[in-house]
């Protein structure tokens, strides 16, 4: 269902979202008169997230099971959409959206974080919440998995960690990003296989990180070591309010959009939120 009225980010935007939560997927064409249309609802049910991997209710978990068993490597190409648009070093143009009343302002909320390890070069990818500092500022919610581990490896030897911000993604891809396989193991290889090797990905010039060729908006960036800034409340998963936290900080340098990009946006404690976290943990916990 596409919105052709102007809506406000902050609020209002979300409002719409409310209300069709669990229905269709929702476009927003006009928010704050941004270029960067706003799409939601993109895995709100079970069976769109059946469809986007290409399984049925049957054949669900062993095809999650066997892509984080025998993940693929994707296929690297020079070029992307995304790469032909840089809008620069600030966050403005993008309509990033304030969500409830004691939110403390705006927050990606479909963003995936993508960073390589300063030792060993592996990559690893996940999905974080991101609070607005700035105009080229972003709390990171850290909570001491992967992501954590290498920044505090990094932060350790006095180093910056490069990452990449990534919105608007293949919903299996997403999925993939939402696993949390082995600490070392890429998550851009097991949704490479879940899509049957139908992943491209492509490196950023700044950092060597692979992204996925066809996201819609990416974000670079650097985690400096000791830099943090007050993250929160933000509504949870339950619905209610996790407390404010010292977080890291990630320090945008470049963003780029493709032409006719959408911004992908998880209403918090939606059914899109819910399914994006509890799908994936389904099927790993449903083998056991």
């Amino acid at each position: 269902m596409e919105v052709e009225r102007r809506l406000s980010a902050r609020l209002e935007a979300a409002m719409v979202l409310r209300e069709y939560d669990g229905g269709p997927v929702v476009v927003l064409n006009d928010v704050d008169s941004k270029e960067v249309k706003v799409v939601a609802g993109l895995a709100s049910r079970r069976d769109r997230v059946y469809r986007a991997l290409g399984v049925d209710e049957a054949s669900y978990y062993k095809t999650v099971v066997d892509a984080l068993n025998e993940p693929l490597r994707p296929a690297e190409v020079e070029d992307a959409p995304f790469k032909e648009r840089v809008l620069g070093s600030s966050l403005e143009p993008l309509p990033i959206l304030t969500y409830y009343e004691q939110d403390p302002g705006p927050y990606l909320t479909a963003s995936v974080v993508m960073a390589r390890d300063v030792e060993e070069g592996f990559q690893n990818a996940s999905i974080h919440r991101l609070q607005v500092m700035g105009s080229d500022r972003l709390a990171v919610r850290m909570v001491p998995r992967h992501l954590y581990a290498m920044y505090s490896k990094a932060a350790e030897k006095g180093l910056d960690l490069e990452v990449a911000v990534v919105l608007g993604l293949h919903p299996a891809v997403l999925f993939a990003y939402s696993c949390s396989p082995p600490l070392g193991v890429d998550e851009s290889w097991v949704a490479n296989r879940l899509l049957k090797g139908a992943l491209k990905v492509t490196r950023l010039e700044g950092s060597d990180i692979a992204v996925p060729a066809d996201a819609e908006v990416v974000i670079e960036g650097v985690i400096k070591p000791g830099e943090e800034a007050l993250e929160g409340p933000f509504l949870d998963l339950t619905g209610t309010y996790d407390e404010a936290r010292m977080q890291p900080v990630i320090k945008v340098r470049r963003v780029y959009a493709r032409r006719g990009a959408l911004y992908h946006a998880i209403l918090p404690a939606g059914w899109e939120h819910r399914s994006s976290w509890g799908c994936p943990r389904r099927s790993l916990y449903g083998m056991r």
